[in-house]
């Protein structure tokens, strides 16, 4: 079911790209129009028609969930993503930020300025603005602190602090916290002073005087026990835990082997830091997935579509440095073994494809077509070229190799039942019983290394014949 929820939601996202693709082909279109057209009023009626086309596009971005505009962000030439990036209201800007890539978050940080930076990150979470931190300038990273309160402030240290593979990176500091000695009535009580949750609390975290984690409370047990019951009655005393030190891998697995929600990060001391979410560690995953996809092609990080080349140099440049030193080693290997192809030239055909290739042993088993020989093997192989050659120069030869019937009046040549087998001597050439044989059978073999090809003896009858009618 979850398949085709994605499949669908893949699909109306593309929907979306599209049709803000077609706004912004229409909005060039109507505007060159109207722009070469000489009328009353013409500066007027261009930007009547210009802010329709605006407007029409804002409120299609406005329904778009971050995610989605970030995709579609993405998607689109450096050009008409500024143009969109405009439009987007300056409330979710941090939002889209945060989904966007690397590569096309930096483009989008550098043509915002300094108050609109401040203005966007003010909207975050400190763990979220330790995210973004990185891709900040420095001057923009000053006024957020100073806007911070001083927990905040704290928080923010923290969540910069840790590694980017450890729990740490991954946790927020919105973890609701109740106490072990008070009623389920009071603590619904103290719920309904929040406006809303934060996202994914399927939990609240039990906590003593100091801060120490006592244990959790599913809310799925406070909504339907009796509201003067204690907290301590039914929270878990002993729920999973996580270090903010931890590996973010480990994080990782326990969410899937306990198909958790929520999990509190706690100190050695056992006192509460924060919390991780399920969502944190799905994009974990994600992004861990696709630098293993990336690392495979032979690049660093994220690489905007429509950079410059220059920016995809940068990219590659140790891939690409590498393979040029390949190439030269390559052209000097080839360079020593000069001699070689000059005496055989047929091999400098063969070298492009050499790399490529690599040899086949058949196994025992290999079941092949009805059509298709078996692999007979170099010395199978020469024994059957010598037969055909044997067959092609025809009767006349050698009265050794074939035998005739002597019937009366009208005998037929045939060939002997065993013909003499082949012989191979060291160094590669054939060596048989009656060596003067015609040139054809001569050239079928390579001689050793250093010696030239045999010549063709003169005068050994072999000749192309034309097959006679019937």
């Amino acid at each position: 079911m979850s398949d085709i929820e994605d499949l669908r939601q893949s699909e109306d996202v593309q929907q979306d790209l599209r049709e803000v693709q077609e706004l912004l082909a229409r909005h060039r279109v109507v505007e060159g129009l109207v722009h070469r057209q000489e009328m009353p009023r013409h500066e007027q009626v261009e930007e009547i028609v210009h802010k329709q086309h605006i407007a029409e596009l804002r409120r299609k971005l406005d329904r778009l969930h971050p995610a989605d505009i970030a995709y579609i962000l993405e998607a689109l030439p450096l050009d008409e993503r500024l143009f969109v990036w405009d439009l987007v209201k300056a409330d979710r800007d941090g939002e889209i930020l945060l989904e966007v890539s690397d590569a096309v978050r930096e483009t989008l940080i550098e043509a915002m300025d300094s108050h609109e930076l401040v203005a966007a990150t003010e909207q975050l979470d400190t763990d979220e603005i330790a995210d973004l931190a990185p891709d900040l300038p420095s001057e923009v990273m000053q006024d957020v602190f100073r806007a911070l309160s001083v927990e905040e402030r704290e928080q923010l240290r923290a969540a910069m602090s840790y590694d980017e593979d450890s729990v740490g990176a991954l946790m927020d500091f919105e973890a609701v916290t109740v106490r072990e000695d008070v009623s389920l009535e009071a603590v619904l009580r103290y719920l309904r002073r929040f406006d809303e949750l934060p996202d994914h609390t399927d939990q609240l975290f039990v906590v003593d005087r100091e801060e120490r984690l006592q244990g959790v409370l599913p809310l799925n047990l406070l909504l339907v026990t009796d509201p003067d019951e204690m907290v301590s009655n039914i929270m878990v005393a002993e729920p999973l835990t996580l270090e903010p030190d931890e590996k973010a891998q480990t994080a990782a697995q326990a969410f899937e082997r306990y198909d958790l929600v929520s999990a509190p990060v706690a100190d050695k001391e056992r006192k509460l830091v924060g919390r991780v979410t399920v969502n944190a560690v799905v994009d974990y995953i994600r992004e861990s997935t696709e630098t293993e996809q990336l690392s495979r092609a032979g690049l660093r990080e994220g690489e905007d579509i429509f950079a410059s080349v220059w920016d995809s140099v940068k990219n590659r440049w140790a891939w690409l440095a590498i393979n040029l030193v390949t190439a030269f080693v390559a052209s000097r290997v080839i360079g020593a073994f000069e001699g070689s192809i000059e005496k055989l030239v047929a091999l400098a055909a063969l070298m492009p494809s050499a790399a490529g290739e690599r040899p086949r042993a058949p196994a025992q088993g290999d079941r092949r077509g009805d059509g298709e020989r078996p692999d007979l093997g170099q010395p199978a192989r020469l024994r059957r070229l010598v037969a055909l050659s044997q067959r092609a120069a025809g009767p006349g030869d050698d009265g050794g190799d074939d035998a005739e019937s002597d019937g009366s009046g009208g005998g037929r040549r045939r060939r002997a039942a065993h013909p003499p087998a082949p012989r191979l001597r060291p160094g590669g050439r054939l060596q048989r019983d009656d060596h003067r044989r015609d040139g054809l059978r001569r050239l079928l073999y390579l001689p050793r290394t250093g010696h030239p090809l045999p010549a063709v003896a003169g005068g050994t009858g072999f000749r192309l014949r034309s097959p006679s009618p019937r």
